[in-house]
């Protein structure tokens, strides 16, 4: 939302390349920043918190690259990320409850075998937001990086796909350690609470069915709004 303010203004003020260079510059320094802290992460809110600046830079990258596909790349991935960072937050928070902490050391690995549903649905939501096919952030990540490469910004697309490549080997790992790693130590008395199906539960199943549906669905209404917020910020129209 902030890169849509910034691109307008700018671009009526300063012109089309300068906003749209100042996007792509910033776009790639919150993705950069995020990965190292995504990297060492101790933390399972921080690693979630550190996410969401990744792609709030994704999102800007894309209006930066500019033409309609960089635009409308980076507004679907707007959609996408609002409809799966739900089920990531619901489903770490039911960890982080269950074991009263966040902190990964104190959660130990091997969440899978204490809280199944809590562990499966925060893997389904890594898979997603780590743009990981078939789920709907591939795909917008897939448009960015197409209009970034057939355009004039190869070279900053090349440094954007790897960094892409990095923060997807980072968060896998640091979710699987948690999710499949060694079981807590014996001598260890914080034993956390059972899961068990409650509200929250239930809407984070919820929430993951809408954003699994997303990636094969959307409706006719919203995808209409997107290209036409696609056409605003592009300034087709």
């Amino acid at each position: 939302m902030e890169a849509r303010r910034v691109s307008l203004i700018s671009k009526a003020a300063l012109g089309a390349d300068f906003s749209g260079d100042l996007l792509l510059i910033l776009g790639l320094l919150s993705v950069l920043i995020a990965m190292p802290f995504i990297l060492i992460q101790w933390n399972l809110k921080r690693l979630l918190a550190y996410s969401s600046i990744e792609h709030v830079g994704i999102m800007a990258v894309g209006i930066g690259i500019g033409g309609e596909a960089g635009v409308l790349g980076a507004l679907l991935h707007m959609t996408y990320h609002s409809l799966a960072k739900p089920v990531a937050f619901f489903s770490a928070g039911t960890l982080a409850q269950l074991h009263s902490s966040s902190d990964f050391k104190r959660m130990q690995g091997g969440t899978f075998n204490r809280a199944p549903v809590a562990s499966a649905l925060f893997v389904i939501a890594a898979l997603m937001i780590t743009g990981s096919p078939p789920f709907g952030l591939f795909f917008s990540e897939m448009t960015i990086l197409r209009a970034g490469f057939l355009g004039s910004h190869a070279t900053a697309t090349s440094i954007f796909l790897a960094a892409l490549v990095v923060l997807f080997c980072g968060f896998a790992f640091q979710v699987g350690r948690l999710v499949l790693g060694p079981p807590r130590h014996q001598a260890d008395r914080r034993v956390p609470v059972p899961e068990r199906f409650d509200l929250g539960m239930g809407a984070a199943i919820l929430a993951a069915i809408l954003a699994i549906v997303s990636a094969f669905y959307l409706p006719g209404p919203l995808v209409a709004l997107i290209r036409a917020a696609t056409q605003v910020v592009w300034g087709g129209a």
